[in-house]
């Protein structure tokens, strides 16, 4: 497997592949071309026999709060299981530590049972300093991605460079 810099020439297959990787019905809303052209040092594509089996997409936040924030990762139903997110995840957190990030940030829908578990085995936590409500037991950020779309912050501290 490898993990490179995904490239605005990896936007039309991302949006394609989305739609089918992801479990959420407006995932494909979701992916802008800005994370593959403003943020393409944070932004990796997992590859195997030249073929696309996964992807990651974030940015770095500052200059309050050095964080690596995960817009949306993806990987391909024939592939999971794998290590290709885990992958993805440790080629993002080696490039945020970089620029002085202390932190990973996901906002995941709390519909999406299976990602929560996902991270919190690679260990995330519920960012409860954030949390205002709870919905089925899981802290949730009430309109964090707008009106009515609560999200599940979840964080993970990196160790220092």
């Amino acid at each position: 497997m490898i993990i490179r810099n995904a490239t605005p020439s990896d936007y039309g297959f991302l949006l394609q592949a989305v739609d089918t990787w992801w479990a959420d019905e407006d995932a494909h809303d979701q992916l802008d071309p800005l994370f593959v052209r403003q943020f393409s040092d944070t932004g990796f594509v997992a590859e195997e026999g030249g073929r696309v089996i996964g992807f990651l997409l974030g940015c770095t936040c500052y200059p309050d709060n050095p964080e690596g924030y995960i817009h949306m990762v993806a990987s391909d139903p024939c592939c999971r299981q794998q290590g290709v997110a885990s992958a993805l995840y440790g080629a993002f957190a080696a490039r945020v530590r970089q620029k002085g990030c202390s932190k990973l940030v996901i906002a995941i829908n709390p519909a999406n049972h299976q990602a929560i578990c996902f991270h919190l085995r690679l260990g995330f936590e519920h960012d409860r300093r954030v949390c205002d409500s709870e919905l089925d037991g899981i802290p949730v950020v009430s309109g964090y991605a707008g009106p009515g779309q609560d999200r599940v912050v979840m964080v993970k501290q990196l160790d220092p460079a």
